[in-house]
C-alpha cells in the first residue's frame, strides 16, 4: 500500500476534499456538529497548524493529518489500519521534531488525542508502541 502525503495550501480544490473528509468522519473531538462550508473555508484559509497534509493511499484520499503547535498529530482518517498510522508516525518523526517543551503548556514530545470511542485507532496506536497517557473529560 503506498502513502501519499499532499501538504495542504489551501486551494479551492483540497478546501473541498476536507470538508467531504470532515462530514464522513465517525469520530469527533473538537466540534459536534459540521461546520458551513463557509466556516470551513475560513478555517482551512487560516492554516492554524504547524503542518498540515491529506493523505491518499493509492490515489485515494483516505483523511488528513496535522501537526499542532503544541506537537499534537491530529489523525483524521477513514480507516485506521496499523499500516497507515505506521506510515503517518514515521513520516511526521523523519520529517520534524517535537517543538522544545514549555512548562504546563506543551510536551517535548508528539502526541496524539483519540476519541474515547475509537477503538480502532487506540488499538492502532498501541501496535505502533504508543503509550497512553491519559483520559479527558469534558464538563
Amino acid at each position: 500500500m503506498m502513502i501519499d502525503f499532499e501538504i495542504i495550501d489551501g486551494t479551492t480544490r483540497q478546501i473541498r476534499l476536507l470538508y467531504i473528509l470532515l462530514g464522513l468522519r465517525k469520530y469527533q473531538i473538537s466540534h459536534q456538529q459540521c461546520p458551513s462550508y463557509k466556516k470551513h473555508k475560513q478555517f482551512v484559509q487560516q492554516h492554524p497548524y504547524r503542518a498540515w497534509y491529506l493523505i491518499k493511499s493509492d490515489n485515494v484520499y483516505i483523511g488528513s493529518v496535522y501537526l499542532s503547535h503544541e506537537n499534537t498529530i491530529g489523525v483524521n482518517l477513514l480507516e485506521n489500519t496499523a499500516s497507515i498510522i505506521s506510515s503517518v508516525i514515521h513520516f511526521f518523526k523523519s520529517h520534524y521534531d517535537p517543538l522544545d517543551e514549555i512548562s504546563s503548556v506543551r510536551p517535548g514530545y508528539f502526541y496524539i488525542n483519540v476519541p474515547s470511542a475509537n477503538t480502532e485507532l487506540q488499538q492502532s496506536l498501541e501496535k505502533q508502541g504508543c503509550i497512553p497517557i491519559q483520559m479527558s473529560f469534558k464538563i
